[in-house]
């Protein structure tokens, strides 16, 4: 019988802001405690090539990412995106 093999994908999330009168990013900071399912849901399961994708944040993802964000969202000031890069594959 052959061995199974159970694929594991980690990811690093980083959420990057930008001004909203400017085209320049203005932060970003990587989300350590927020794991991919959990990204997935509060996103409504866009699609994911499981490689890299950048989705925006609007006002109804906020309150449900905000715990584990080290800042305060303010909307007023900033657009939002969120990206996860695949870091490795383990088999």
């Amino acid at each position: 019988m052959p061995d199974s093999h159970e694929e594991t994908i980690t990811c690093e999330i980083v959420i990057k802001w930008y001004k909203v009168s400017s085209r320049s990013q203005f932060g970003e900071e990587t989300l350590s405690g927020l794991g991919l399912q959990a990204l997935m849901d509060v996103l409504g399961n866009p699609d994911w090539n499981q490689v890299y994708h950048c989705w925006k944040i609007h006002s109804r993802h906020m309150p449900r990412l905000q715990p584990f964000v080290n800042h305060k969202f303010d909307k007023a000031k900033f657009v939002y995106f969120i990206e996860a890069y695949k870091n490795q594959l383990n088999a």
